[in-house]
């Protein structure tokens, strides 16, 4: 009897259930999050640049080497590549084994008032292109008597089949001289720039007689150097001036437009002298560019801009390779002997300038014992300094977050609903947002404005923020901004705030953040 009055009360459910459709629906409400994200202060610059203090309070640190001098400018080596063509005078006969050229060559490398006696090669050929009119074979060897290898001097040796009938058979070679050492002091030895080099041609020991009429080719040879880049050089580097301009991004790009006071900023140019010799810099500008507002700042500083600075040469501590001790020469800017200060408050995104360096002011005072190493010449490193207290005022930054995904397979699947903020400040900063919706190519499809300010974390006598505030915020939408909320990949968050108390200067801890959870709350047909 009892399992009959449970089965009588499973069957009126179902009648009473059902609808005109042929399969049930339910409607229920789903409080679901379609995004979170925490903002830090991670995300107003990159992770390499914050330096927190046992405390917690933050400095933001630029460190970056913002030149360093490529080889071209110091000197460059062009290829040397030669020709010689020799035919016969008269009726000649050439027995086996017979040396019919053996003529040095000697190739200026042509580096104007460089002057070097010697390099160690990083890259670069030797090249021998040679073309065998005779009608037996011929063997040509390649010698380099200063170039050596482990003290191996450099010689190649290759041999040509005779020529065919009205024709000639052809040599074209390239021979890698990486790691060579070259002397450069030509065949007396007392030159400098100048290689030294012989192309020996011989008939095949095991050749046929032969006899040349007049005006028949016996030499026909190409031979010479490209490509050359040393890796060290030693001798005279000359009293060149290398003059550059460069830019250096600051790793504030999402930083987008606002206003800041600051109150102490720190900064050191650091020059770097590789090169054995000596040598001077200006600096003739320096400017922070926010190209947002069109603003450019110079730096005023009488100590370094536009102030020679002398640096010592660089010593050697062994034969090369071997390390270098560079030598360094820094200056120290902050708010007593420079407008730092004024250049950081711009919000740039970047810092431009103009430098020069000065080889050998002196002469030649090594006597051509100026040495390089072609990987370490000038370099300029900036590092700054800067205590993240500040006072901000409409300090705008943006950052892209996923957004969940919901099922919408049927456009009357969703019903009506509400979206809601969460918002847990730890800042001491009150906040205005706004969302820009993104399609799968990050194109913005629509925006939404968060109605309501993010209330700012409560201050300690100490102006530090305790714990966090929770603002929560009702968002309305119509349902077609509703659906292109739903149907977006990503959003961008575009975040606006304002210091408390401004202008009064505010220290950044590495524990503030501002959580964001926007929930959905709406109706969903299930069928």
């Amino acid at each position: 009897m009892k399992r009959l009055i449970v089965l009588l009360l499973a069957v009126l459910f179902l009648v009473t259930c059902k609808k005109e459709h042929d399969s049930a629906q339910w409607d229920v409400n789903i409080l679901t999050p379609l995004f979170k994200a925490t903002l830090s202060v991670n995300d107003l610059v990159a992770d390499s640049l914050i330096i927190p203090s046992p405390d917690g309070a933050v400095t933001l640190v630029f460190d970056s080497n913002i030149y360093s001098t490529p080889l071209d400018s110091v000197f460059e080596i062009h290829d040397t590549l030669q020709s010689t063509i020799f035919v016969s005078p008269g009726i000649i006969t050439l027995t086996p084994g017979f040396v019919f050229y053996s003529q040095p060559s000697e190739v200026d490398l042509a580096l104007n008032s460089v002057e070097l006696s010697m390099a160690l090669v990083k890259s670069g050929n030797a090249r021998l292109v040679a073309k065998n009119h005779l009608p037996t074979a011929v063997i040509y060897t390649f010698n380099i008597p200063e170039a050596k290898l482990n003290g191996v001097p450099f010689q190649k040796i290759q041999t040509l089949a005779a020529a065919p009938p009205g024709g000639v058979t052809e040599l074209d070679q390239t021979y890698d001289i990486s790691g060579y050492n070259i002397g450069l002091t030509g065949s007396t030895g007392t030159r400098y720039n100048h290689i030294t080099y012989t192309v020996v041609g011989q008939t095949s020991p095991s050749g046929t007689t032969i006899v040349l009429s007049p005006g028949d080719t016996i030499v026909d040879v190409t031979s010479g150097f490209q490509s050359l880049i040393p890796l060290y050089a030693r001798g005279y580097l000359g009293q060149g001036s290398v003059t550059v301009s460069g830019t250096n991004s600051l790793g504030t790009g999402k930083i987008k437009d606002g206003t800041i006071l600051i109150d102490s900023i720190s900064a050191t140019l650091t020059l770097k002298n590789s090169i054995g010799a000596d040598a001077q810099a200006i600096l003739t500008s320096m400017r922070s560019v926010n190209d947002r507002t069109g603003i450019t700042v110079d730096l005023v500083s009488p100590t370094l801009v536009n102030h020679l600075l002398n640096l010592n040469r660089a010593s050697e501590t062994g034969p090369p390779p071997s390390p270098i001790n560079a030598t360094y020469y820094s200056v120290q800017l902050d708010n007593t002997n420079s407008n730092i200060v004024s250049l950081i408050q711009n919000l740039p995104e970047r810092l431009d300038y103009n430098l020069n360096f000065n080889l050998n002011p002196l002469g030649n005072a090594s006597g051509h014992h100026d040495f390089l190493y072609t990987d370490n010449l000038f370099d300029a490193n900036l590092k700054v300094n800067f205590p993240l207290r500040f006072a901000a005022s409409q300090i705008l930054f943006v950052d892209t977050q996923d957004l969940a995904t919901i099922d919408q397979t049927a456009d009357d699947n969703l019903g009506d609903g509400t979206f809601t903020l969460l918002a847990d400040n730890g800042f001491p900063y009150e906040f205005e947002l706004q969302l820009m919706m993104l399609n799968q190519s990050n194109i913005a499809t629509d925006s939404l404005f968060v109605p309501d300010i993010i209330a700012p974390a409560m201050l300690d006598g100490n102006y530090r923020a305790q714990g966090k505030q929770r603002t929560k915020i009702t968002i309305p939408l119509s349902i077609e901004r509703r659906n292109n909320l739903l149907n977006s990949k990503r959003v961008a968050i575009r975040a606006r705030f304002n210091t408390s108390s401004y202008p009064h200067l505010l220290q950044v801890y590495t524990d503030y953040a501002l959580d964001l959870k926007l929930i959905g709350d709406f109706q969903y047909s299930i069928r």
